[in-house]
């Protein structure tokens, strides 16, 4: 097990090593674009879609956020584990969300989706 302990930590020292030379010889807009291009290489075979609903759209409110939220409010409550909750000025109904770094799994229209809040 000493062996394998050895080995290891040999193994990170030159990786630490490795890093910070490359770091020293390539600058860092070849090293942010060649970063960027693995990603886009590795996200052409990835079979998720990603799509990201924000809240505002410039000055107004987006009202695709406004509807995902009342569609995860109807079955938020009763499967998530922390809630959000929020109130529009001079309404009396509460809408329940996702926490800060919560997800839950549902099938929409016979499509398994993950919604996600960051």
């Amino acid at each position: 097990m000493k062996e394998f302990w050895t080995s290891l930590a040999s193994l990170l020292g030159v990786l630490a090593f490795s890093q910070s030379l490359l770091q020293m010889v390539f600058p860092p807009e070849l090293r942010f674009a060649s970063l960027k291009f693995l990603n886009r290489a590795f996200n052409c075979f990835s079979s998720y879609c990603y799509y990201d609903i924000t809240e505002i759209d410039g000055v107004y409110t987006n009202e695709l956020y406004n509807a995902v939220q009342l569609y995860l409010s109807s079955f938020v409550f009763a499967s998530g584990s922390r809630l959000s909750l929020t109130r529009a000025i001079n309404s009396s109904a509460t809408t329940f969300g996702l926490s800060n770094n919560d997800c839950i799994n549902d099938v929409f229209d016979g499509v398994a989706v993950q919604w996600n809040t960051w």
